[in-house]
C-alpha cells in the first residue's frame, strides 16, 4: 500500500470516527480529546505487558493483549 492510500484510510477512519462521537456525545472529539484517548489506550496496553512478565495480576491478560 502506498503511502497516500494509508493517508486517505486514516482520514476515512477519522470521519467516521467522528459521525459516531457526534451520535454518541453530540460534537467530535478535540485533537486533546484524542491524544488523551491514545495515551490510555497505550498505558492499557503497557500494562497487560506487565502482567505477561509477571509482574501485575490482571485475569485473561494474554487473551486481552491478542485482542
Amino acid at each position: 500500500m502506498e503511502f497516500q492510500a494509508i493517508i486517505d484510510r486514516a482520514i476515512n477512519i477519522r470521519r467516521q470516527y467522528e459521525k459516531k462521537e457526534k451520535q454518541l456525545y453530540g460534537a467530535a472529539w478535540t485533537n486533546e480529546e484524542i491524544a488523551l484517548g491514545f495515551i490510555g489506550d497505550v498505558g492499557d496496553l503497557a500494562k497487560l505487558i506487565i502482567a505477561e512478565n509477571g509482574k501485575r495480576n490482571i485475569s485473561n491478560s494474554r487473551e486481552k493483549l491478542e485482542h
